[in-house]
């Protein structure tokens, strides 16, 4: 299915799994966006695929990459060194 197939005056869709596989993540990842609201989902027929559109989909990516560009860097891992441990016994 393209993206223009169900064509609004203003609004390009994509199933689920369409804006999943764009956007790099799972559909679950997908229909929770939607039922948050954080995606613009439509259901075009009783039953039928849920779609959302392209613009919504463009927004949460544009998000998520701000957010992740706010993040502070992980620090690197350093190798582990063999540390001397001391055991006393106090009897």
């Amino acid at each position: 299915m393209t993206a223009n197939a169900y064509s609004g005056a203003d609004a390009n869709f994509l199933t689920l799994a369409e804006a999943a596989k764009i956007a790099g993540r799972s559909y679950s990842w997908a229909r929770d966006c939607a039922v948050d609201g954080r995606l613009d989902a439509r259901r075009f027929s009783s039953g039928g695929k849920i779609h959302v559109t392209v613009a919504s989909l463009t927004n949460v990516i544009e998000d998520e990459r701000q957010r992740q560009a706010l993040q502070s860097p992980r620090r690197p891992r350093f190798k582990q060194r063999n540390h001397l441990r001391l055991a006393v016994d106090n009897t």
